[in-house]
Parts: structure tokens; C-alpha cells; sequence
């Protein structure tokens, strides 16, 4: 039998309340490749929207999973709710499987050193400046992937040029600084080469500037190439700072050539 996983876009809480802030771990292009590394045969989405925000949680079990799928089996979280307001649960999905005819599995959540491994959990260290506890709890380091693009060249002038990239709307972690490790990215979305390199990033609004939404500039510690057009992926391993004013070009340089500095021990260690 094919292995496919089910899923939904636009994410339901941006259906329900398109302003509120994102609560995207990863943008749909990088989930994925995930699932796809994972050795799925297909992955199905499903657009969310008014028709599918208002079916039933037994229409969706009998008119999706059973005609249409015709699936013969069906795994979920242990807390996953579906349907109009939320109506279906694990416990529908248990219940009515035997009529559909297909198995069902619920899976209790997966720990990381007794800490249950939750998005919720996830996003309380990305927020507070914890990207180790992030990776611990995902089981990898945190990424931010965008295309590299022209900017103000700024950096450049500063003798610290950088690529920067836009993640688009995903979950906002700490503004700052951050020792990080990025890979152009080549065909199937892996790293060109297989390699990484050792980078500090500052993530933000940058206040001396004011940017009018946040960027993500990327310095290379070890090359220093222009990849205009070229998509990156962007490891967050170690949160240095947050973000700083500074008075004048001088101190900001002795902080960029500081913030360096503590990236390149932060990765060696």
C-alpha cells in the first residue's frame, strides 16, 4: 500500500484570522521536503477554505478519507481535532473506522528527555532566544530558508557584506544576532555539496535603520560570495544578542567584529 500523508493550506489559523501573526514553523515548501525525505509516496493537500471549514467532522471521515482516499489505514496524534468547530477527534476517527473500513492508530506525543515535544513548547524557545532547547525539542536545528536579494549594501560598506533573505510569513523567533550555519541549496533542496558554512546572522528590524519588515542578513565567516537568486537554507544554532542601537558607524563595527568573534567560537565548541 502507498504512504501518504494528508494536509492542509493555507494553515487554518491564517483562514480563521488572516492578521494575526503566523504561527508557521516552516513555510509548506520545506515541510515538504521533510515529508518527502521521510520516504512518503504522496502528499496530498487539501485547500482550506469556507466549503472545507464547514464539513462535518463525519462528512470528512466518509466523504474525503472514505470515498474519495478510499484509505485503508489512518494515523494521527493522539490530540488531533478535525471537522466544524472542531467536532471530530481521535475518538470519532476510532469509532467510525470499523464502518469505513479502514484501521486506525492514535500516537501519544513524543518526549525529549520527559519535556512532550509540542509546537506550543517549540515556539516558547524560539521566542525567548533559546534555539538550542528549539532544536532539542524538533530534533534538528531550527531553520529559516528565503532567496538571497539585493539590498542596501550596507554590510558591505561596514566591511561585513551579507546575503540577505526574506523568510516570508512564518513564526517569528527572537530578534537578534545569531551564530548560524547556511547551504545554497541545489537540486532536491539538499545542500550544495553537502556543505554547511559558519555564518553570523542578525535577524530583525535592525532599529539603527528601521527596516519595514524583518530580513534576515547572513555574514559568511569563512567566504564571502555574491548568490543573488539563489535559495538558502539557514541553521539557527546559537542565540549571541538581541537587537541594538548604536552611536555612530564606529561602535556598531567593534559589536559586528564582536558578534563574529563569538560565532566562530560558539560553532567550533
Amino acid at each position: 500500500a502507498a504512504k501518504a500523508a494528508l494536509t492542509f493550506e493555507p494553515h487554518p489559523r491564517m483562514f480563521f484570522s488572516p492578521e494575526s501573526p503566523s504561527l508557521r514553523l516552516e513555510p509548506f515548501h520545506a515541510k515538504a521536503r521533510r515529508m518527502r525525505a521521510e520516504g512518503l509516496d504522496f502528499l496530498i493537500v487539501l485547500k482550506f477554505g469556507a466549503a472545507l471549514s464547514h464539513m462535518t467532522a463525519e462528512d470528512f471521515i466518509h466523504g474525503i478519507l472514505g470515498q474519495a482516499m478510499r484509505v485503508s489505514a489512518v494515523i494521527t496524534g493522539e490530540n488531533f481535532t478535525f471537522g466544524y468547530r472542531r467536532g471530530g477527534s481521535s475518538r470519532t476517527l476510532a469509532q467510525a473506522a470499523f464502518a469505513e473500513g479502514f484501521t486506525y492508530r492514535a500516537v501519544p506525543p513524543v518526549e525529549a528527555d520527559g519535556t512532550i515535544c509540542s509546537s506550543t513548547k517549540i515556539r516558547e524557545a524560539l521566542r525567548d532566544g533559546k534555539p538550542e532547547e528549539a532544536a532539542r525539542l524538533l530534533g534538528r536545528a531550527y531553520e529559516m530558508t528565503g532567496r538571497v536579494m539585493h539590498g542596501e549594501k550596507r554590510g558591505r560598506e561596514l566591511g561585513f557584506p551579507t546575503l540577505n533573505l526574506d523568510p516570508g510569513p512564518i513564526f517569528a523567533t527572537a530578534y537578534g544576532v545569531y551564530a548560524v550555519q547556511y547551504a545554497v541549496l541545489a537540486q532536491g533542496c539538499q545542500p550544495q555539496g553537502g556543505i554547511w558554512q559558519p555564518g553570523v546572522a542578525s535577524w530583525g528590524i535592525r532599529p539603527m535603520f528601521t527596516l519595514p519588515a524583518p530580513l534576515l542578513e547572513v555574514h559568511g565567516l569563512e567566504e564571502s560570495r555574491e548568490l543573488y537568486g539563489s535559495r538558502l537554507r539557514v541553521k539557527l544554532r546559537h542565540y549571541l544578542r538581541p537587537e541594538m542601537s548604536f552611536d555612530g558607524t564606529a561602535a556598531l563595527i567593534r559589536q559586528m567584529r564582536e558578534d563574529a568573534e563569538r560565532a566562530s567560537l560558539c560553532l567550533i565548541t
